[in-house]
C-alpha cells in the first residue's frame, strides 16, 4: 500500500544506494589520484585535493583526504619494494661478476682491446650528479638506525622535507622494516593532507 501524501515513512525507508555508490566513486577517485601522484610527482595531489574539497561537502572532503592518503601510501610502497628488490639484484650481480672473474683463468687471445666508455658529460649534469650523491650520503647518515630512520621518514611524509620521493627510495635500499615504513608514510601523509584540506573544508 502506497503511503498517503505527506507520509514520510516511505521516504525514510528509500534505498540509499545512489548516495553510497557516489561515495565509493569519490573514494576510488581519491585513491587513484594518490596512487598516480605517488609514482609521478608532477601529478600534484595537493592541488587536486584543494580543488576537490572546496567544491564538495565536509564529509566527502574527509573521504578525499583518506583516499589520497591510502593511494599515496600504496604508491610509495611500490617504489619502496622496487628499490628493495633493486638492491638485492645489484648485490647478486656483483657477486656473479666476482665469481666470473675468479673463474677466468686465461686471457682470450687475439681479442680486440675494449675501448673505455666515454666519460664526457656536460658539466651541469656532472655537478647535478655530484650534488645528488652528497644529498643521498647525508640522508643515509641521518637514516642510521631504526628510530632515526623512522623519524626521517615521518618528517618527510608529513612536511615533504627531505623530499619524500628520495627518502622512499633510500628506505628501500637500506631495507627499513615494512611495518615501520607503512606506518610512517600513512601517519605522515594523513597529517599532511589533513592540514592542506582543513582551510578549504572550513569554507564549505
Amino acid at each position: 500500500m502506497r503511503g498517503l501524501p505527506g507520509d514520510t515513512r516511505s521516504v525514510a525507508h528509500a534505498p540509499q544506494w545512489p548516495a553510497m555508490l557516489t561515495l565509493l566513486g569519490v573514494l576510488a577517485g581519491a585513491i587513484g589520484t594518490g596512487f598516480v601522484s605517488a609514482l609521478f610527482p608532477p601529478v600534484n595531489a595537493e592541488a587536486v585535493l584543494a580543488v576537490a574539497v572546496s567544491v564538495t561537502t565536509a564529509g566527502r572532503g574527509m573521504v578525499w583526504v583518506l583516499g589520497i592518503t591510502v593511494g599515496q601510501a600504496v604508491g610509495k610502497m611500490v617504489i619502496y619494494e622496487a628499490a628493495r628488490a633493486g638492491r638485492q639484484l645489484h648485490t647478486w650481480r656483483r657477486a656473479k661478476q666476482a665469481a666470473d672473474k675468479a673463474l677466468a683463468e686465461e686471457p682470450i687471445l687475439n681479442e680486440a682491446p675494449v675501448q673505455p666508455a666515454s666519460t664526457s658529460q656536460p658539466s651541469r649534469w656532472r655537478r647535478f650528479r655530484a650534488w645528488l650523491a652528497r644529498v643521498n650520503q647525508r640522508l643515509l647518515a641521518l637514516m642510521d638506525g631504526r628510530w632515526r630512520t623512522n623519524a626521517v621518514m615521518l618528517l618527510s611524509a608529513s612536511v615533504g622535507l627531505p623530499p619524500l620521493f628520495i627518502t622512499v627510495i633510500l628506505a628501500g635500499l637500506i631495507k627499513q622494516r615494512r611495518l615501520d615504513f607503512t606506518v610512517c608514510v600513512l601517519v605522515g601523509r594523513l597529517a599532511h593532507f589533513a592540514v592542506i584540506a582543513a582551510p578549504f573544508m572550513a569554507l564549505t
